[in-house]
């Protein structure tokens, strides 16, 4: 894949991955998702804005990354700071309108995690870095071979939804869904596409960098040939 079309395919994984939050946001009549909890209670408890908290958890996810030597590639730091961003961006749009009807907005939330895991095998596979707590995933499952990539991410969600809940979050269905759904979608995705997530060598941001510089400097060669 040439470096042109793996920025593509990174940047419609970001988009449909908040996409998917969006989706699960105007759903929230069946509860918050798991990291969504997780927010919500850590901001009431702090008193903060829910996109502080989120932008802090992502640094701090970073960092536990780095203990794990994930790489930190463009798309690591583009999910940090611009997937809350692109939530308010699709909100303010009003592409799917606040859903009030519980049973629609159960579908709408599974809905989401499908799109959700499909968004994190498309923008994981070019090797441009993956998020937070994409990263903590993957580089859990290499420390532990032997857990399924569901098992580890599932383990992820619980903890994010057992600190919402202490922190006094909601929980509802959509939450439980959430903490099991995503890692399951998850798996089924990989499955279906034979993708491997340990496999993927993940390149940092100057490596990204400096291959952009070799594309545009090849390209400048291919002007004055």
């Amino acid at each position: 894949m040439d470096f042109v079309k793996r920025l593509l395919w990174c940047a419609l994984g970001l988009s449909m991955f908040a996409f998917g939050l969006y989706m699960g946001t105007q759903a929230s009549i069946v509860g918050l998702a798991s990291w969504n909890c997780f927010t919500v209670g850590v901001a009431q408890v702090t008193g903060s804005l829910y996109g502080t908290v989120s932008i802090i958890t992502g640094l701090v996810i970073l960092g536990i990354d780095l203990l794990l030597r994930e790489k930190i590639g463009l798309a690591t730091v583009v999910n940090i700071f611009l997937i809350g961003k692109s939530v308010d961006l699709f909100q303010s749009l009003n592409i799917i309108p606040k859903i009030e009807n519980f049973w629609i907005g159960l579908l709408v939330f599974l809905a989401s995690q499908f799109v959700l895991a499909l968004a994190s095998y498309i923008y994981i596979r070019p090797g441009m870095g993956a998020g937070p707590r994409d990263s903590l995933m993957r580089g859990l499952n290499r420390k532990l071979p032997k857990l399924p990539v569901g098992v580890v991410r599932f383990s992820i969600e619980l903890f994010a939804v057992a600190v919402g809940a202490i922190c006094g979050a909601k929980i509802g269905v959509g939450t439980v869904i959430g903490a099991f759904g995503v890692s399951v979608a998850i798996q089924l995705v990989f499955k279906w596409f034979k993708f491997d997530i340990k496999t993927v060598r993940q390149e940092s941001v100057i490596e990204t960098f400096k291959n952009l510089y070799q594309q545009i400097k090849g390209g400048k060669k291919h002007e004055k040939s």
